[in-house]
């Protein structure tokens, strides 16, 4: 039998004395892994795909690639193998890949997330996201280091065949990319699935693109609540106070019942001011005579909860399949819809629906911002949507402002006359407005040179 020094040659192998009773032959894996090619030396097949392994300085290494366990690939793994190994010799930052079970990572990375959000606002609705993220991966079965930009994209088609839309598929998109950057940072996973400008960049759309957002007309108001009544009590008072009032859902289905203060006729949103979606959150409203007989009813059944779960002892948490019915119908045995009030729109849109009307009825910006929770008065631009009809109502109303101004009216007459102003002003103006004698004379220049004025 002949084995190889460090020089390369074949030399005897020495067999030393052993007892009678020790077995001179190799184990079948110790057989089986020195009767293999050279080619597939550290590489193994691995459920379908080429898995290699090496150590550096001790140190093991193991990385299933997304190459087909086939004869074709065993160069290309190698290649894999041999570059991630050099990559670690000259120093280059690589993180180990290990084997993650898709439930603990999620939970880790849940526990990671409340604590950089220790508002505690935000991790609700993420909490809520992340797990239909994991029902799709459990679903398939697929481990987390065979996550690829292909599967995210069969996620995002999955959750719009679901219904959802992009709003919503928009945040949870950006919380699946700050689990991919944590999962990358712990050796989860391998690559960026969201990395900007490559061809396998995972596209998250964007909430200005969404055509979720709608204003329902009063027609479209009575039709929905209709329907909601006949579906469920809790939709149709949820439904209407957020048209009364503007809260979001979940914190009206949040609210205890000693956050509602019926003498005063106040309700407390986030009775601590560490819950909520913003700082801004935490707020007091006075209800309106809908709101308070609502809550009036409601508290009539003592308890903990304005909005009690018919599940368990805590609170509501969605009305979702609810609304469905409202606007869709029930299916019946063929599999289509019956019923409903047939139209197309979101729980959430009674909030816009709110903000829309209190913007159009001429409530004070500042004010509706502190209403809706809002820490920024820029986001009221995606919750007033006026409609063509209150574009048309506004023209009339300025129209009208117009013919009933006769100061407006005798400066446009004095320009056409060309007749020069006294020192104070325009005509009918009163002294020191911005309408002084040079800038009615510079006014006049322009008519006489039949320049646009």
């Amino acid at each position: 039998m002949l084995t190889g020094d460090q020089g390369g040659k074949a030399r005897p192998l020495q067999r030393s004395a052993v007892p009678s009773d020790t077995p001179t032959t190799k184990s079948s894996a110790t057989q089986e892994k020195a009767s293999r090619p050279p080619t597939l030396l550290g590489l193994e097949n691995h459920r379908g795909k080429w898995r290699y392994r090496f150590k550096v300085n001790g140190v093991p290494y193991s990385v299933t690639t997304d190459l087909a366990a086939v004869p074709e690939n065993i160069l290309k793994a190698q290649a894999l193998k041999e570059a991630h190994k050099q990559s670690i010799i000259q120093g280059k930052t690589v993180v180990r890949q290990m084997s993650m079970p898709i439930d603990r990572a999620i939970s880790e990375f849940n526990a990671w997330y409340r604590s950089e959000h220790p508002r505690g606002g935000k991790c609700k609705w993420q909490a809520s996201l992340m797990a239909s993220f994991q029902f799709y991966l459990e679903k398939l079965r697929l481990p987390l280091n065979r996550l690829t930009p292909g599967e995210l994209e069969r996620f995002k088609m999955w959750r719009r065949e679901s219904g959802i839309h992009d709003n919503t598929l928009h945040k949870q998109l950006l919380i699946i990319r700050s689990f991919c950057a944590y999962a990358r940072k712990n050796g989860w996973i391998a690559g960026d699935p969201f990395a900007r400008g490559e061809d396998i960049e995972v596209k998250i759309p964007s909430e200005q693109d969404s055509t979720a957002m709608r204003v329902l007309s009063p027609d479209e108001e009575a039709r929905y609540l209709t329907a909601a009544r006949q579906e469920s009590t809790d939709l149709f008072d949820v439904a209407t106070i957020m048209l009364e009032q503007g809260p979001r859902p979940d914190e009206i289905m949040s609210l205890q019942q000693s956050h509602v203060d019926l003498f005063n006729r106040h309700f407390t949103i986030w009775d601590s001011s560490s819950e909520g979606k913003s700082k801004g959150a935490h707020r007091k409203l006075r209800m309106t005579e809908t709101t308070f007989r609502i809550f009036a009813r409601r508290l009539s059944t003592p308890g903990l909860w304005v909005f009690p779960s018919p599940k368990n002892d805590g609170p509501r948490t969605t009305l979702q399949k609810s609304h469905e019915r409202a606007t869709r119908g029930r299916p019946n045995s063929q599999g289509a819809r019956v019923g409903g009030c047939g139209i197309t729109c979101r729980l959430y849109d009674m909030r816009h629906t709110f903000a829309t009307r209190y913007a159009l009825a001429g409530g004070q910006l500042p004010v509706l911002s502190k209403i809706l929770g809002h820490t920024d008065l820029a986001m009221l631009n995606k919750y007033i949507h006026p409609s063509q009809e209150d574009m048309d109502r506004g023209m009339e109303w300025f129209s009208n402002k117009r013919q009933a101004s006769s100061v407006l009216e005798e400066m446009l007459i004095t320009f056409e006359d060309g007749n020069l102003v006294s020192e104070g002003g325009a005509p009918g103006c009163p002294r020191g407005t911005f309408w002084g004698t040079s800038r009615v004379q510079k006014g006049q220049n322009r008519l006489k040179s039949n320049e646009t004025y």
